[in-house]
């Protein structure tokens, strides 16, 4: 079960070869064979049974048990010896008198052997129920005395921490001339297995970070604090490395800075300063370990200070050990390069400025900066400009200043990305002074007022030649309902006498109509933009009539279709004539689209229809009231025996108006 990393095996010398694996216990059985069976049969001397044939009555095999622990982490018990002034042989000095217990005991310490440090070893063993061979004395090069308490897995051994004191109350009982105490309790990784390392995967790092707030980065603003994963790899950890409070092995570092090849503030040109200040906080590395640090990763840790830059050489060490990775952190001049970074606009705008709208603040003096440079680039969204962006010096804008100009194409909205990017000439910062910000300018769209035109030779009457439409100039520059001529004059004969018997689009919207006019294609060319839109606006359109002369209106059309009417599709007019009516009616023709009006937008035009009826002379008629007697004898006068009727349809009908001039 990964007990063990390997095969175990014993040589000649008796000596157990194996290497650990995962923390554990494990029962193990050990068994030698002799070669005494092939002598036998060499010698010819086995034994013959007469049930199973040749057989070996001798003992060529020797197996024993034992069990063993893995462990990962141990408890190093440091043990303090003090004179136990109860006893007699700290109480019997020639400098003391008899049962003098306020005697001072001489200084001296404590001869332990094997037996005594074996003894203190069962005492913690038995304190802690553990098997005695988990417990090891030790003694150090100094002279020290103490015992490890070797655990099975990370958190045993920190409970072995947390029991520390029933282990000195154990260690008590011990019945010498000696009191024994604790003087140090400490929590190790066992790390004999382990071989020290660690990898840099990034020798060469380079920082440029920025601040996100408004203000200048050198008026006291800091970019947020970085860190790189991954930065070091493979660690292992040196041997009997602590461990952390999370139960987990822990493996320092130390990060020094030892030199600089290009190291000043911004605002000082060539002033040498001292190497910590590059750095803001940091740099740290702190290792990441799972229960053992064995090819761990590492995190590294800084926060840069804007107000120096330049290129530091660090010395990364883990500490406990010898070994040292050198790395360089560059620090980059922070341009603090002012830009727009969202611009918002309407559509069909056309010329823009910005004045004052990039620029760079709080770089190096003329001494250390030869000047600066700008340049745009519209990186996507071109087809919105008729003039692409670009960077203008103003006479009245602000020195250092550039003002940002363009001009938008019509009828196009969208966003548009457009890259600035500023860079200072400084031969001492070996071209680190370029800043970029990316721009993104957003074009609303606003809606566009819907367009239609009047077809001036809409075929919609027979005969005479003389009537037809007639095209006025285009209301579009007045306000409905002016005095001024324009639209379109459609002039028909009363009754719709003479108009072509044109069918009407779709189901017949005037069912019953006596006199129905009909004029197809009298509109075209309908859209719902007044321009040549190259991004088409998807809108429903609708036609509204309103009469402008009410009275006329309702005079010359029946009652039951009061306006006129207008297919989009198709641009048919409709319209139902009252019978035997004459003159002229007036009205506003709107076109509406669905788009709205916001920010300033148009969803109607509109143009005039002037309704021209034309009086037209209808023959007298008149019946005879038949039969009739008149007698011979009868004095009187005849009686008026017709009736006339001048509408021209007899007497069937609404009575007609009179013709002027018309005398019967």
């Amino acid at each position: 079960g990964g007990l063990l990393a390997g095969d175990m095996r014993i040589d000649v010398n008796g000596t157990m070869v194996l290497r650990a694996g995962m923390q554990g216990v494990q029962a193990v059985t050990v068994t030698m064979a002799d070669d005494g069976a092939l002598w036998d049969a060499a010698a010819g001397t086995q034994q013959h049974n007469l049930d199973s044939g040749i057989s070996y009555s001798g003992v060529d095999t020797l197996a024993q048990d034992f069990v063993l622990h893995v462990v990962d982490s141990y408890l190093r018990l440091t043990l303090a010896f003090a004179p136990n002034t109860t006893s007699d042989i700290h109480r019997n000095s020639s400098a003391c008198g008899t049962g003098n217990a306020s005697c001072a005991p001489p200084p001296m310490q404590p001869r332990l052997n094997t037996t005594h440090l074996l003894a203190l070893s069962r005492l913690a063993a038995h304190a802690l129920s553990l098997t005695p061979s988990l417990v090891r004395p030790f003694v150090d090069s100094s002279g020290g005395v103490g015992l490890d308490v070797l655990g099975a897995s990370f958190n045993e051994t920190l409970s072995f921490q947390g029991r520390s004191m029933a282990v000195a109350d154990s260690l008590q009982a011990w019945d010498t001339p000696w009191r024994v105490s604790l003087s140090g309790v400490e929590a190790r990784v066992r790390g004999w297995d382990h071989e020290p390392a660690f990898n840099v995967t990034n020798r060469s790092v380079v920082i440029t970070g920025r601040s996100d707030a408004p203000r200048h980065l050198y008026d006291g603003s800091y970019p947020p604090p970085l860190s790189v994963v991954n930065f070091l790899e493979g660690i292992t950890s040196p041997e009997h490395s602590r461990l952390g409070a999370d139960g987990n092995e822990e493996v320092l570092f130390s990060v020094t800075a030892v030199r600089h090849t290009t190291l000043r503030p911004p605002t000082f040109h060539g002033l040498d300063i001292a190497l910590a200040s590059l750095m803001f906080s940091g740099p740290n590395v702190t290792s990441t370990c799972r229960v053992d640090c064995v090819n761990a990763s590492g995190t590294l840790r800084l926060q840069q200070n804007p107000r120096v830059y330049g290129v530091v050489e660090y010395a990364v060490q883990m500490l406990g050990s010898d070994l040292v990775h050198n790395i360089t952190i560059e620090s980059r001049m922070l341009l603090n390069l002012v830009a727009p970074i969202v611009l918002v606009v309407q559509e069909d705008q056309g010329a823009m400025v910005f004045p004052d709208a990039v620029f760079v603040e709080g770089v190096p003096g003329p001494v250390a900066l030869q000047g600066c440079s700008f340049s745009l680039t519209t990186m996507l969204g071109s087809a919105l400009f008729a003039t692409p962006p670009h960077l203008t010096t103003r006479e009245n804008g602000t020195a250092g200043k550039n003002a940002v100009e363009y001009t938008l194409a019509p009828n196009m909205f969208g966003n548009a990305s457009i890259l600035v990017s500023a860079e200072c000439d400084d031969p001492d910062a070996h071209g680190w002074l370029r800043q970029v910000v990316n721009v993104t300018l957003v074009v609303l769209p606003v809606n566009d007022a819907p367009f239609f035109l009047y077809n001036c030779s809409a075929p919609y009457h027979i005969a005479p030649a003389t009537v037809h439409t007639t095209c006025l100039p285009r209301c579009s520059a007045t306000a409905p309902g002016s005095a001024l001529a324009c639209g379109i004059l459609l002039p028909v004969e009363e009754n719709c006498a003479g108009c072509a018997l044109g069918p009407s689009p779709g189901p017949s919207p005037m069912e019953g109509c006596l006199f129905p006019l009909v004029v197809p294609g009298l509109v075209y060319a309908t859209a719902p933009s007044d321009s040549d839109a190259v991004i088409p606006e998807a809108q429903t359109l609708t036609f509204h009539i309103t009469p402008l002369s009410p009275s006329a209106a309702s005079r010359l059309l029946d009652a039951r279709f009061p306006t006129p009417t207008i297919d989009v599709a198709s641009g048919t007019l409709s319209a139902c004539l009252a019978p035997n009516q004459h003159g002229e009616a007036l009205f506003n023709v709107t076109l509406s689209d669905s788009g709205g009006r916001a920010r300033s937008g148009e969803d109607s035009s509109w143009e005039l229809l002037t309704l021209r009826i034309i009086r037209i002379n209808i023959r007298p008629s008149f019946s005879l009231m038949l039969p009739y007697t008149l007698s011979a004898f009868d004095e009187a006068a005849a009686p008026d025996f017709t009736y006339s009727c001048s509408g021209g349809y007899g007497c069937v009908g609404p009575p007609p108006l009179p013709e002027e001039d018309d005398a019967y």
